[in-house]
């Protein structure tokens, strides 16, 4: 799995998985060296092979993935190193980012603006609603 094998279109389809900025490995993009590639967790398996899947990827489907962004020049396009895998964390540091990932003080995920806690708030009553009805739908 690679961004590569995101790259080639499904069979009997025109579109990529990925658009074509994106289509290689280790492609510099934005201040970024993006790459993505098999996780390196030793409980990852093969999901099937490379010839099965919709697009004749180069490599057999696996159970979880490593993705990762690194400054192309550390210091002076980005500051920080980003990764992620199957867990769909957004990890990050100010030094390159193993595969697989290990959260330490080093690797840390991204903390979520403010603004997504709302989501978690108890909801409010419609401008019609009675009082009552607001107090029973946040119980």
């Amino acid at each position: 799995m690679s961004l590569d094998d995101l790259s080639k279109p499904p069979r009997g389809q025109d579109v990529a998985f990925v658009s074509s900025d994106l289509g290689k490995n280790r492609i510099d993009k934005s201040g970024y060296t993006f790459v993505v590639e098999r996780d390196a967790k030793p409980t990852v398996i093969d999901l099937g092979s490379a010839a099965a899947t919709c697009n004749a990827a180069a490599a057999n489907p696996a159970s979880s993935y490593f993705a990762s962004a690194a400054p192309t020049v550390p210091g002076s396009s980005g500051l920080r190193y980003f990764a992620t895998d199957a867990r769909g964390v957004v990890y990050a540091s100010e030094s390159p980012i193993d595969n697989p990932i290990v959260e330490s003080d080093r690797v840390r995920p991204v903390e979520a603006p403010a603004q997504f806690e709302k989501f978690g708030a108890a909801p409010t009553a419609a401008p019609d609603a009675k009082a009552g009805d607001a107090i029973g739908a946040a119980r």
